[in-house]
């Protein structure tokens, strides 16, 4: 699970050049709101819940939140034909 999901979200927000987790979240429930989809409510491609609570994030969450941030077309994290 560690490998798949590396990034706690003090981590993700330093590797996204957000100041802090609060604004990444914020950034993340826009892309969640857009696309209709829970990603942090739910264990998905970006996001991991493990015991005790603890979210972490993957890789994949990494070229979202940069591709979000250049203005790039997200379509492609969400084309369910090429999940």
């Amino acid at each position: 699970m560690a490998s798949e999901f590396p990034f706690t979200p003090t981590e993700l927000a330093k590797k996204t050049h957000y100041s802090n987790w609060q604004l990444l979240y914020k950034d993340i429930d826009a892309i969640s709101k857009k696309y209709s989809v829970d990603i942090r409510g739910t264990n998905n491609q970006f996001h991991a819940s493990i015991s005790g609570g603890i979210n972490r994030y993957s890789k994949v969450a990494l070229k979202l939140l940069l591709d979000y941030q250049e203005g790039n077309s997200l379509e492609k994290y969400f084309d369910e034909s090429e999940q």
